[in-house]
């Protein structure tokens, strides 16, 4: 959204981004087929035909048009993720006690729903706030969307630290720092409070634009980190699962 309105200073991020984002498409269409498509072939197509469609004209885009495909675009992949999680899950869950069942079920549903859709409100306020600060002005649509953001995110923050809490009592896991929810709410409390005195009440915008881009995006960081911890704690089950199957089968 910087980059469309002007702002020159974003464009190798972008560029970078594109390269990127090109590269895991062709991963994930590897894994795909490698794991007799998780994703069947239609709704694969379907998901490459739209990203195609985004990627084709975005720069002619304005920017909210730009937000507005990419919520779509993203929307889509987050629902993509217990499809493709579940099945993961379930192979994990035969040996498994009630209890421990509860807790695995909590750890998958943090790790593929809660947090990448409390990452993408999180996206969705730095591509509006970085926005409002490249044009030096927030109208009172931009306003009411960063509002409506900053509720959902209250709402899934709130969701993770309670799903958290429950994890954490499971002493089956012994569960890193960074899954501890109280060493976040001081970056959150920051990010409300520079919205709140750097956008939504002033008429006229100074913050410098990667200030705001790059405060938001260290957050943003620490939740993919949670992603990745959740992803070893669900590997360390499979694989578990997978030697006492092996051992089994051997006897």
């Amino acid at each position: 959204m910087a980059f469309i309105e002007g702002d020159d200073s974003f464009e190798g991020s972008v560029i970078q981004l594109e390269l990127e984002i090109e590269s895991r498409f062709n991963k994930l269409a590897e894994l795909n087929q490698a794991f007799r498509y998780l994703i069947p072939e239609p709704q694969w197509q379907s998901l490459i035909n739209e990203y195609e469609a985004l990627m084709s004209h975005w720069r002619d885009d304005s920017a909210i048009s730009n937000f507005e495909f990419h919520n779509y675009f993203i929307d889509i992949i987050i629902k993509l993720l217990p499809q493709l999680s579940d099945p993961v899950v379930d192979y994990t869950l035969g040996n498994t006690s009630s209890i421990a069942i509860n807790k695995q079920k909590l750890l998958s549903e943090m790790t593929f729903q809660s947090i990448p859709s409390f990452i993408e409100i999180l996206a969705k306020i730095r591509g509006l706030v970085t926005h409002a600060s490249v044009t030096g002005s927030s109208d009172q649509q931009i306003r009411s969307r960063i509002n409506y953001l900053l509720q959902s995110m209250a709402h899934y923050k709130e969701q993770i630290r309670i799903t958290l809490t429950g994890i954490q009592n499971d002493k089956n896991y012994v569960t890193p720092r960074l899954f501890d929810p109280i060493i976040h709410e001081h970056k959150i409390s920051q990010l409300n409070e520079l919205i709140s005195s750097e956008i939504m009440n002033k008429d006229s915008i100074t913050t410098e634009s990667h200030l705001i881009f790059d405060f938001v995006t260290n957050i943003i960081n620490v939740y993919l980190s949670m992603i990745d911890l959740g992803i070893s704690l669900l590997q360390s089950s499979v694989d578990s699962v997978f030697a006492h199957n092996h051992s089994a089968s051997n006897l």
